[in-house]
């Protein structure tokens, strides 16, 4: 059979249910301790949590990688290389979201690193305590600002199909963002970049698969 031919490629895709298309997807994260109490008024004054509503506003995100970090060795003391494995690599991910006509995501994602690495002097001496409780550069403790954020992925008819959880998610740095007046009527976004330690994969339930279902995943509060 040639490799080229087209109707046993369709047949083979069909087999499979056909293909993920990279618009499809959510991403999902609990408030950390340290933006629990983060919240805002809507039009009609009703009080929300804002951690709810950022899958909404995820415009864009990285499907997170893994990579190896190897070094070389010879067998035999002599001759050519080898590479061994040594540990994980996993490089911080991106994610943009749309901006609210009130900046809250905007804030939101300032507040966190705020809370992370305390960058705010609110008007007070280096030695005093600032509005978060704790001294200007401080850095707090990681159960306050780190989360186990999911992203899933979709088939066309809405089913979870894969689901991957970053362990020891926080951002880690807003870029600046470009603006100008000649871009009239377009939607701001943000740019987030997040690191996190490693993930493991949650295999939705139903499907069968035969795959390792690496770690078990906490309730994360959804």
């Amino acid at each position: 059979m040639s490799p080229a031919n087209i109707e046993a490629f369709r047949s083979t895709v069909f087999q499979y249910g056909g293909l993920l298309k990279l618009d499809r997807f959510r991403l999902r994260f609990p408030p950390p301790p340290s933006m629990a109490n983060f919240e805002f008024a809507d039009q009609a004054s009703t009080v929300h949590d804002a951690t709810r509503f950022m899958e909404f506003f995820c415009n864009t995100a990285d499907l997170p990688g893994v990579g190896l970090a190897t070094r070389n060795v010879t067998r035999y003391g002599y001759g050519a290389f080898e590479k061994k494995p040594v540990f994980p690599i996993f490089n911080d991910v991106m994610l943009t979201f749309i901006t609210d006509a009130g900046a809250t995501n905007l804030q939101y994602f300032q507040q966190w690193i705020a809370s992370t690495v305390n960058y705010k002097f609110n008007n007070t001496i280096v030695s005093s305590p600032s509005a978060l409780g704790y001294d200007v550069y401080e850095v707090t403790y990681k159960e306050q600002y780190a989360v186990d954020a999911e992203l899933t992925l979709f088939d066309d008819n809405d089913n979870a199909v894969y689901t991957v959880a970053m362990r020891d998610f926080f951002p880690c740095m807003i870029p600046e963002t470009k603006l100008a007046w000649e871009t009239v009527n377009q939607f701001m976004t943000i740019v987030v970049m997040f690191c996190f330690t490693d993930m493991y994969f949650v295999r939705p339930e139903g499907l069968g698969g035969t795959g390792p279902n690496i770690g078990a995943p906490p309730d994360i509060g959804f």
